[in-house]
């Protein structure tokens, strides 16, 4: 921490009862069961965080009642739960912004999504059951379907001009692309009225749900999660290269997802969250900070996608289309 520019900022309500400290913010009620001093040395000493005092000040204003390192762990432990926002510095750029929210992004997918078994599976495509390859088809399809759901609530978005007409244009290009997993899915026998009725796993449909209220609720941190469900590089997907190379599906099926990956390159959808942040001029630190905050939470959803999808359909005795 930069003891001498950081301006913590108090992000809660404290009270005291009953000697002991509680703190409330939009994210609930917390309450401090053990602390480097007594409850109301603390309350005193918390109440002087107002995004206007360094750390440095702080340190030194309160060292005859805390030792430095006490006070700055407890600043840390608060801000791990959002109750301080550690830096009330001068706004940033929508692509400082999102560069700082990528580097939170890398860490929990490294922790989690590339451990996921499906991802680890795919490195051997053959050896890959065919119905978690339909699976994965199948549970785009529901995610593309419903993609109207999670992206118009954005498309309204007031803070950039530029940002607003990326994500209109990447709209009106993604509509229907559905369409190309329903045709992928009937080469493989299966029938349009069949695919309309299954019904999506319930981490599918929790994901929808989860970047349905992020689009509506906070469109900066949306914005940066379309950085991983568009994909970062001008390549093919894994997931298509492994249905390719596993030899299991027919020619038909791979020819058509392998032409959303290629439509997707084509129409320039790689570092969609990039875009879209880059376009917005100034960003409130503390949006960044809730950004960073809620990253982990939208990577386990992720990752939690991909894990149903693996423990569904790898089991031979489910069937592949879920209906009610």
């Amino acid at each position: 921490m930069d003891y001498d520019n950081a301006r913590p900022r108090l992000n809660c309500e404290l009270t005291l009862h009953n000697d002991m400290l509680h703190a409330n913010n939009e994210f609930g009620e917390f309450k401090f069961q053990e602390l480097p001093v007594d409850s109301q040395s603390a309350y005193d000493i918390l109440g002087q965080i107002n995004g206007e005092t360094t750390t440095r000040e702080l340190i030194n204003q309160w060292k005859a009642k805390i030792e430095p390192e006490d006070l700055v762990q407890l600043l840390d432990a608060m801000q791990e739960f959002g109750l301080v926002l550690k830096n009330n510095s001068a706004y940033m750029s929508g692509k400082a912004a999102m560069l700082e929210i990528e580097d939170e992004q890398h860490a929990w997918l490294h922790a989690l999504l590339y451990k996921n078994p499906l991802w680890e599976a795919l490195s051997q495509p053959a050896a890959v059951p065919k119905n978690v390859y339909l699976g994965m088809a199948i549970e785009t399809y529901h995610l593309l379907a419903h993609g109207a759901v999670f992206d118009s609530p954005a498309l309204s978005f007031q803070g950039a001009r530029q940002t607003r007409k990326e994500m209109s244009e990447v709209f009106c290009e993604e509509n229907g692309h559905y369409e190309i997993f329903l045709s992928a899915l009937m080469a493989e026998g299966f029938t349009k009225e069949e695919i309309r009725n299954s019904v999506p796993l319930a981490e599918t449909k929790g994901l929808i749900n989860a970047l349905a209220f992020w689009s509506a609720n906070d469109p900066l941190f949306f914005f940066s999660c379309m950085e991983i469900i568009e994909g970062k590089d001008n390549e093919v997907d894994t997931v298509v290269n492994a249905m390719e190379r596993s030899g299991k599906l027919s020619p038909e099926f791979v020819k058509k997802i392998k032409s959303h990956s290629l439509v997707n390159i084509e129409e320039g959808h790689a570092s969609f969250g990039r875009r879209l942040l880059s376009g917005i001029d100034v960003v409130n630190p503390f949006d960044v900070e809730r950004a960073i905050r809620q990253t982990k939470l939208f990577v386990e959803l992720y990752h939690h996608f991909y894990l149903a999808v693996w423990e569904y359909y790898s089991n031979e005795h489910n069937p592949v289309l879920r209906t009610i």
